[in-house]
């Protein structure tokens, strides 16, 4: 595995993990009976820091994140990154 792909499966574990800690209602979204995923989707969370789905699907799997300032203070801010952590 390149340094690159460690990378972004870091990235994708951390980011599962902060997801699965989240429940929807404490975001202020329902929560259906039917959620087959624990805590947020993707989805939910893209739209919570207000991106499309597909920057972070797809973006996010390439490491894009950091490249660009907007989307990494919205996704500390979604996933309730504390202060000391988001300022990395």
């Amino acid at each position: 595995m390149t340094k690159d792909e460690i990378r972004r499966q870091e990235l994708s574990n951390f980011l599962r993990t902060r997801r699965e800690r989240l429940h929807p209602s404490a975001v202020g979204l329902l929560a259906n009976r039917r959620r087959r995923t624990p805590g947020l989707r993707r989805e939910e969370v893209a739209q919570l820091a207000g991106m499309s789905a597909t920057w972070y699907t797809v973006g996010l799997s390439f490491g894009l994140c950091f490249h660009s300032v907007g989307p990494k203070p919205m996704l500390n801010r979604t996933t309730r990154m504390p202060n000391r952590r988001a300022a990395k």
